[in-house]
Parts: structure tokens; C-alpha cells; sequence
């Protein structure tokens, strides 16, 4: 009998292992192009991702994507960009300043821009994506403002419906926490973002952490075309990186160094 047994287990355990396989694209195309979000307290923060890396002059002009709740006091806020060695161990993390330049409140997005001396990595945005329920997913996130974490699962809705607070947004069972907003979604096959962190399940005092709740990324889209694609530079290399948020940035520098 035991015989008969060690054939079947064994081959459960190497389909388990081969389940477990990771691609190792992941960590370049999700890990290292987020990024933390923080106030230069570093008292509150969240997540982020960069969408763009684009040498002008002798400096770097990087934009990111977040939450906008996680900016939506008066700041000023910081980026902190984080280094890796062996994959994923944390071999360096630096701090830039951020400039926040665009908000909209409704679908909980925000656009910021810093500089740096070198070329950052940065993410592929599919609005075009066609998820179903059950699909795969993972997201990445600075949770509790720790080390970045990815957590996988699988999309549970499309589109919300109910409870009316979280309609039309894409629910998950992947983990999460305080700090992952403004973290990205991605669907596993593609590794491209389809989505933006923005919210937890609570059932009266309780956080349901399974419960996860992301912006669908198409929505930046749609706000772009209300702005007359005014950002649509800030995220693609189709357009010329615009000047006026680095302009912007240099003045809150500036208004920052006064004294008092």
C-alpha cells in the first residue's frame, strides 16, 4: 500500500513546487520600480510606483503614480527609492524630494515628479487589460511603511457593485495593509499594472486584510482625457516630459528654505 501511495504523493509535491516557480522578471519589472511615499516627518506615508525616467540635462525627471489620499495634506513629501542585491535584499535606500502635481479625488489617484542622478526603473501600464474573476494577481506594497512585500491572490470582482463607497473598483483576496496604498496591481501572465491600491474591507472595528480594493488603472486613463491629455506626458514616453512640474518643484524648494 505504501508503495502504491509514494507515487501519487510525489507527484502532488512536484506539481506543488512547480506551482510555487516565480518569474524572475517580477522583481525587475514590479519590485524595484516601487517606491515608498512619505511626509518629510516620515510620520504618515504609502506606496508608489514609478511610470517614467527620462534624462533632461544632467538630471533624471522621474514621475510616479499613488494614492491621493496618502498626499492630500499640504507636505512637503519625500520618495524613498530602494536598491537591491541577491534579487531582493535591501542593499541601499536614498531619499528625493517630491513634488505632487496632480490630484483627483474621486478615483483616489495622484501624479508626482522628482529628480535623480541616474535612470530609475520603471513600470509598463496596460489600460487595455481584460481580467476576469479568478484571474491572477499580485501587488506590491510598503505595508506598516516596512519593507516592500509582494503578495499574490487572485481578482474576486471586476467591478464593485456593493457596498456603494467602494463602486466600480477592482476587489481581490491579495493581502494587504496599512501603507500599501498607492501601491500597484498586476496581472501575473502580463506583469504590467492594471490597478492602484486603495483600500481595505472593514467590517465594524475589524480589517478584513483579504478584502483588498484597487482603482482600476483605466481611470487614470479617463482622467488624462479630462485634463486634455495634459498628463499623458507624465507617464509615457509618446510626449515630450513636460517643464512646468519641475518648474513647480524648484519653487516649493525654494519655499521650503525660507526662513522663519
Amino acid at each position: 500500500m505504501n508503495k502504491f501511495l509514494a507515487i501519487p504523493l510525489s507527484l502532488l509535491l512536484l506539481l506543488f513546487c512547480y506551482s510555487q516557480e516565480i518569474n524572475p522578471k517580477i522583481f525587475e519589472n514590479a519590485l524595484y520600480p516601487t517606491i515608498m511615499v512619505m511626509d518629510h516627518e516620515n510620520q504618515t506615508g504609502g506606496t508608489g510606483f514609478l511610470v517614467r525616467s527620462t534624462k533632461v540635462g544632467d538630471k533624471y525627471r522621474n514621475s510616479i503614480i499613488t494614492a491621493q489620499h496618502i498626499v492630500e495634506s499640504n507636505g512637503p513629501f519625500q520618495v524613498k527609492i530602494f536598491k537591491y542585491k541577491n534579487v531582493s535584499e535591501i542593499d541601499s535606500e536614498k531619499a528625493f524630494p517630491l513634488f505632487i502635481y496632480a490630484l483627483e479625488e474621486k478615483q483616489d489617484l495622484a501624479i508626482g515628479v522628482f529628480e535623480t542622478d541616474e535612470k530609475l526603473p520603471v513600470m509598463q501600464i496596460d489600460f487595455d487589460h481584460k481580467v476576469l474573476m479568478g484571474s491572477h494577481i499580485f501587488h506590491v506594497g510598503f505595508g506598516m511603511m516596512d519593507d516592500a512585500r509582494i503578495d499574490f491572490g487572485q481578482i474576486t470582482q471586476t467591478k464593485t457593485s456593493k457596498p456603494e463607497f467602494l463602486k466600480d473598483l477592482i476587489r481581490t483576496n491579495a493581502y494587504s495593509m496599512i501603507g500599501d496604498s498607492g501601491g500597484p496591481l498586476f496581472e501575473t501572465n502580463t506583469l504590467k499594472v492594471i490597478g492602484v491600491c486603495r483600500a481595505i474591507r472593514r467590517h465594524k472595528e475589524q480589517l478584513m486584510n483579504h478584502q483588498s480594493y484597487f482603482t482600476d488603472i483605466k481611470m487614470l486613463k479617463k482622467w488624462n482625457e479630462e485634463c486634455d491629455n495634459a498628463l499623458e506626458p507624465l507617464y509615457t514616453e509618446k510626449r515630450s516630459m513636460p517643464v512646468l512640474p519641475f518648474v513647480k518643484m524648484g519653487l516649493q524648494k525654494y519655499k521650503f528654505k525660507l526662513p522663519s
